[in-house]
């Protein structure tokens, strides 16, 4: 089975197509990364925000209901 390229640096370096080659996995992954992280990271603030109103709507409520 022979390989396609001699060596790592050849398979890096893509005949001189590695820096577009390259670029482009990395964008993608960048872009994949951040369609995960970014909707975790609001849903966590999202949480917090509403922890952090809820206890000042129930401490805001009159203490007549419990009568």
């Amino acid at each position: 089975m022979r390989m396609q390229f001699d060596s790592l640096c050849d398979a890096l370096l893509m005949d001189g197509h590695g820096f577009y080659v390259w670029l482009a996995v990395g964008t993608s992954l960048f872009i994949m990364m951040a369609m995960v992280i970014i909707p975790m990271w609001f849903h966590k603030r999202f949480i917090n925000n509403l922890k952090m109103h809820s206890s000042n709507v129930i401490e805001s409520q009159p203490q007549d209901e419990a009568e």
